[in-house]
């Protein structure tokens, strides 16, 4: 995110829009199993105490629990219907993730392993990809 003051609105939006990209992305996520819970999913992670105090104070784990969250939903929608252009959206993703902070490896990994379990041969093309872009 680069550095700056953290009253400045540029890095107060950084850190504000990670929550808004976090609520969107579990919202898909339960939307998946239960269409009623998409709404109630978003509101919960809205009103978390611990997620808003990160991205209130300008902590670098606020946008990467949204990049994570994002990880999973690009895992789980490569793995419906695999794809050269989902794998390597997941890949994007992936890469993007690195840059936000190192620990996001340890905390993606097996999520997006996992959800991303059918994917098969496009494997290869999300590696490359998360590579150029890290």
């Amino acid at each position: 995110m680069g550095g700056g003051q953290p009253d400045r609105v540029a890095v107060q939006g950084v850190c504000l829009i990670s929550g808004l990209v976090c609520a969107w992305t579990v919202s898909r996520l339960a939307h998946r199993v239960d269409q009623r819970a998409a709404g109630l999913a978003a509101c919960l992670v809205l009103v978390m105490p611990l997620l808003n105090g990160l991205w209130r104070h300008f902590m670098p784990e606020g946008p990467l629990v949204a990049i994570v969250a994002l990880s999973v939903l690009m895992a789980v929608r490569a793995a419906e219907r695999p794809s050269w252009q989902r794998s390597l959206q997941l890949g994007v993703v992936l890469g993007l993730g690195l840059l936000v902070k190192q620990p996001f490896l340890l905390c993606a990994l097996f999520p997006v392993l996992w959800a991303g379990r059918a994917q098969g041969r496009w494997w290869g093309l999300s590696a490359c990809a998360a590579l150029l872009v890290a």
